[in-house]
């Protein structure tokens, strides 16, 4: 490699991390949480880790390890928004020199500059790990796991490097269960390469690669509970999505653009046969397939769940997984077209060219930019006094999708927690708050249940906290309202701030003191 190209790769590595941490800033302001963060929060701030798993298997989106770093967060830095986005923030700028070593091991460190400038100013991933959710973490993971692959692959005798990826690709399946197209696209690398090695050297044992692939396979045997659980829940708490488009679903404009490059680096390099000195990589060259293969393979499987019955996963959180992918391929394309400036004007341009299309700004924690939310810690402080009244009932509307569940599931403690934690323990410290479903089941289990509640003589008083951002959210409100009426309370206080309805019941009869009981 030459000199130019070794300076370029480690001054772009240096503006990479950089900006990467002033990126950090727009999301360390002490924002109020964001409504995922809550549901963050209800995992991590179990009382106890045993509890913790098992929220993660009853009823949570995600597996356990990012909770449990998010917890160990806390513990150490004090109970704080900030403090709790650290995680995902801290792994998000370790895995831009992860990238760049990613890079490095392909192509030099000037593929290795480049790809860590794409993992560090991806626009469809910046929203998505600067806030307290598992993405940061997932991105680290995925830069790791494919490294610790590629490392391998040049040097099959070292199975040190065949445990770092057994390692980082159980973690990575324990921060998110949808991470698994990405690491059986990897298995089926680490497959074909343990082949290919087999016919090559005679004294390679291939078989260590399919027991680390197995290794993978049982350490997830744990998750599976939860997984069918989200398979069977998922048809039902997406009945308002709209079903995306095929270039929402693929990413696009990203994937396009970036793809583009890919192509014209391909076609550049099959009419002029430019060899740059440094570019034999992995196996005999610089090969571009293989990145490829964990870009577009596991897009494709996430695409297609999208399309045929998933909407939510168009989301670009369910696409940060590919970056390291697509970083590499698009550092690799540049550094074969391109001298080191060009390259890195090239990379730069697509990068904002991309945001510019998508109207991205970087300056902006998007996750975090909800003036509702603001709202919503307010009202969490206001009540905490209130939360700790036996007399005093407190049920929300969060606004989660999962809140459809609850007239089926109504013995499910742990949902009803769940689907309340909006209006949880980080700013009321309590978790009695009692969740409204989205579709009140009149007579049902779980109409019994709240009815016998309100019958306690001890409850006085009862205030509803809703999210009226959906038209099914306002109505829910009122159907919850006249369900209290017919419990025998009256409505006293009504207020309305941005987003949110309060109201403020007393039992009928309260008046200066007297409690009179009358029949409903």
């Amino acid at each position: 490699m030459g000199t130019s190209d070794d300076r370029w790769g480690f001054g772009l590595l240096v503006v990479a991390i950089l900006s990467a941490l002033a990126l950090c800033a727009p999301a360390l302001r002490g924002q109020a949480l964001a409504l995922d963060e809550h549901v963050s929060y209800y995992c991590s701030g179990a009382p106890t880790v045993s509890e913790l798993w098992n929220r993660c298997e009853e009823v949570a989106v995600l597996p356990p390890l990012s909770h449990l770093l998010e917890r160990l967060a806390l513990a150490m830095g004090g109970h704080s928004e900030t403090v709790f986005r650290v995680p995902s923030l801290a792994a998000y700028v370790l895995a831009v020199p992860a990238g760049f070593w990613l890079g490095r091991i392909v192509a030099g460190p000037l593929c290795g500059g480049l790809a860590a400038l794409i993992v560090a100013w991806h626009p469809g991933m910046l929203d998505e790990v600067r806030f307290a959710r598992c993405y940061g973490l997932v991105l680290l993971l995925a830069s790791l796991s494919m490294a610790c692959l590629l490392r391998w692959r040049s040097a099959p005798a070292e199975r040190r490097w065949l445990a770092a990826w057994t390692v980082s690709a159980i973690a990575l399946c324990w921060t998110h269960y949808l991470t698994a197209p990405l690491v059986a696209a990897q298995s089926v690398v680490l497959v074909f390469s343990a082949w290919h090695v087999r016919r090559s050297r005679r004294n390679a044992r291939p078989s260590t690669a399919l027991v680390a692939v197995i290794v993978v396979g049982m350490a997830c045997v744990p998750l599976l509970p939860a997984l069918l659980r989200l398979r069977e829940w998922s048809g039902l708490i997406e009945f308002q999505r709209i079903p995306p488009t095929v270039l929402e679903a693929f990413g696009a404009p990203w994937t396009l653009f970036a793809l583009l490059l890919v192509l014209l680096s391909c076609a550049w390099a099959h009419f002029h046969r430019r060899r740059r000195d440094g570019q034999q990589g992995l196996e005999g060259g610089g090969t571009i397939w293989m990145p490829l293969f964990l870009w577009l393979v596991p897009l494709t499987m996430i695409a297609t769940m999208a399309l045929l019955g998933s909407p939510m996963l168009a989301s670009p959180r369910y696409r940060v997984m590919i970056v390291p992918a697509s970083a590499l391929a698009v550092g690799l394309a540049a550094t074969r077209v391109a001298i080191p400036p060009v390259a890195a004007c090239l990379v730069a341009g697509l990068l904002g060219f991309t945001a510019w299309s998508m109207s991205f700004s970087p300056g902006t924690a998007a996750r975090l930019a909800n003036p509702i939310e603001e709202e919503w810690k307010q009202v969490g402080v206001e009540l905490a006094s209130e939360m700790g009244d036996p007399g005093v009932l407190v049920f929300t509307q969060s606004g989660l999708a999962e809140g459809i569940l609850l007239p089926m599931l109504a013995d499910y403690p742990r949902l009803k927690s769940y689907v309340a934690c909006r209006l949880g323990p980080f700013y009321t410290q309590s978790d009695r708050a009692l969740p409204i479903p989205i579709l009140w089941d009149v007579g049902g289990p779980l109409s019994r249940q709240y009815l016998s509640l309100l019958k306690a003589p001890e409850i006085r008083q009862v205030r509803i906290v809703g999210a009226n951002d959906t038209d099914l959210n306002a109505q829910s409100i009122e159907v919850f309202a006249s369900f209290l009426r017919s419990a025998g309370f009256r409505s006293t206080v009504g207020e309305s701030r941005p987003g949110i309805t309060l109201l403020r019941f007393e039992r009928r009869g309260i008046e200066d003191g007297v409690v009179e009981f009358l029949n409903p």
